[in-house]
This record gives structure tokens, C-alpha cells and sequence, in this order.
């Protein structure tokens, strides 16, 4: 009677061993897996070149990059988000005197169409929260090599009376080749340092980029107890970054 109510049963539930209820299959779980990729870089031609083995992850996973970087002690940021694809990226926009580091975050997601395909089969995808981001191994530090280095060589103190403002001798050392041309200037504070110089009908520039800010004199001791008054300048470079500079400070070594 129950039967003839309810319609007809499913073919399968026609076929069981007496005594036993008829289930369904069971689902399924298969569980995500990421490992973060390999990271390398190096310094040519004025460019940070970072290059990557991908990161491993499941099949039914999307996967993405971010390329972070962090110059001197500021805080890590973002420079790009590029598809799995990606086995490559070029910074040329570098900071003069800065440290570079770089690190590349792979991210992951589930596949939506993996998701449906995995559902008609009974299977559950399951993706653990610590495995959504993976970090590479840092690459750095990655710095310019400096064209351009200051050395004070005397510092003479502001004359209130007469008004006369502090100023510095500063050789301005520039890169040539494998080693440095120099040349010494007198500047007083707030003057650029440096500047265009012809020398046997020829130009040289100089110009460092950078403005006397301020000097002053520092009273320390040397190797053998005696006084010293070391002239200690500071000054301001185009990127607005500040830079201490002493006398008794050893100037650039050719390479």
C-alpha cells in the first residue's frame, strides 16, 4: 500500500542486500596544496631584473603574483600584481644611495569552474586559510652604484656679527670610467654644491645635485685620547633625502 502511494522506487534500491539501508556515495575531500615560488634578481644597467620558478599549486586553484619591494627601512609596498603567467618584472624606478630588497607573494583561490565540475563528481574542494598567500625568499640588497660622492675637506663656522653664513670646501668626486674626476668647491649653506667647469676647452660637470644645508663641528677624541674637532656638513640631495658628511671621511676608492 505504501508503494502504490509513494510511486515507484528507484531502480538501485531494488538491488540491495535485505537488511540494508540504501545511501548515497560519499563526498569527497581534496585538499589544496601551495608552496611559494623561487626568487632571483640582480642589478644591470641601472634596473632591478627579478626573475621566478613558479610557485606549486593544485590544479583547481587560480593563481596570481605580487611583486613587493622595500627601499632603506621604509615599510614593504606593492609595486605590481601580474598573472600566473608571469615569470618576470623590471623595476627601473630606483631610489640614488637606497638599499632595494624585493619579495614576490603568490595567491591563491578556488577555481569557481573547478569548484562546479568538482561538485557533480561529489568532490570537496577545500582550501586552508594559511595556504591563500606564500611568500618567496627575499633577493637584495640591490643598490645603484653612486655616481656622484661628496667629501668636506674644511668647514668654517657662521660669523653672526658680520653675517656671514656657514660654509664648507666640498671636493665633488664623479664617476668616470673605472675611476673619478674631482674637483673642490667653496660653498656657503643653501647653495647647490658642484658645478659645470672647463678644463682645457673642454666641459665637465660637476654639478652634484645636491644643497649645503648646514655645518658644524664635532668634538671627539683620536686613537690616542687627544682632542679632535672633526667639520661635520649636511646635505640635502634632489630626491629631498639628507645626508651627513665629515671631514675626516676617506674619499671613493675606483674600482
Amino acid at each position: 500500500r505504501w508503494r502504490d502511494q509513494a510511486g515507484p522506487l528507484p531502480a538501485w534500491s531494488l538491488h540491495r542486500r535485505p537488511g540494508v539501508l540504501a545511501t548515497q556515495p560519499e563526498w569527497k575531500t581534496r585538499q589544496a596544496s601551495h608552496s611559494p615560488a623561487t626568487l632571483s634578481g640582480a642589478l644591470a644597467d641601472g634596473v632591478a631584473h627579478l626573475s621566478w620558478e613558479p610557485a606549486a599549486a593544485s590544479e583547481f586553484l587560480t593563481l596570481s603574483y605580487v611583486v613587493e619591494r622595500q627601499v632603506g627601512a621604509e615599510p614593504w609596498a606593492e609595486l605590481a600584481t601580474l598573472a600566473a603567467e608571469a615569470r618576470s618584472y623590471r623595476d627601473a624606478a630606483l631610489t640614488p644611495r637606497s638599499d632595494h630588497r624585493y619579495r614576490l607573494r603568490s595567491r591563491v583561490a578556488l577555481d569557481p569552474v573547478e569548484v562546479r565540475r568538482s561538485a557533480a563528481r561529489r568532490e570537496r574542494l577545500v582550501l586552508a586559510a594559511e595556504a591563500l598567500e606564500q611568500l618567496s625568499g627575499e633577493v637584495g640588497p640591490l643598490r645603484l652604484p653612486r655616481e656622484v660622492f661628496l667629501v668636506p675637506s674644511a668647514v668654517w663656522a657662521p660669523d653672526e656679527l658680520r653675517r656671514v653664513p656657514g660654509s664648507a670646501y666640498v671636493v665633488v668626486y664623479r664617476r668616470e670610467g673605472e675611476g673619478f674626476r674631482k674637483s673642490g668647491f667653496k660653498v656657503a649653506v643653501g647653495e647647490a654644491i658642484g658645478a659645470e667647469v672647463e678644463i682645457a676647452r673642454r666641459k665637465i660637470d660637476y654639478r652634484s645635485g645636491a644643497t649645503l644645508v648646514s655645518v658644524r663641528f664635532s668634538e671627539e677624541r683620536g686613537r690616542l685620547g687627544q682632542p679632535v674637532r672633526v667639520g661635520v656638513i649636511e646635505v640635502r640631495w634632489e630626491d629631498g633625502s639628507l645626508e651627513e658628511l665629515r671631514t675626516d671621511a676617506a674619499p671613493p676608492r675606483a674600482e
